[in-house]
């Protein structure tokens, strides 16, 4: 769970500068000068802490949540003449009626 005890800044800012960070190719002095615009007046180093403290617990909260891929899949097969030879083959091949 994150823990957000003794911060200076709101939790909304805090998350906001994280997702921004993650989901745009921003760097921290960005990210700075676009909270600046908005009224907030943070450090681009308290940006840069938020993240190395943070990102991680989010990653693994994220995770728990996360589908897994590739756990069963079927490849479709079906007969067909190819090249005057009766074979299986994947619909990928090349059939000749």
């Amino acid at each position: 769970m994150l823990n957000f005890k003794g911060m200076r800044f709101p939790i909304d800012v805090i998350l906001v500068c994280i997702r921004w960070y993650v989901a745009y190719p921003l760097s921290y002095r960005h990210l700075e000068e676009m909270m600046e615009e908005r009224g907030v007046s943070v450090d681009h180093s308290s940006i840069n802490r938020w993240a190395i403290r943070f990102l991680p617990l989010i990653e693994k909260m994220a995770r728990k949540h996360k589908r897994s891929i590739g756990g069963s899949w079927r490849m479709d097969e079906c007969c067909g003449q190819v090249i005057s030879d009766t074979t299986i083959g994947s619909r990928a091949a090349i059939f000749r009626s």
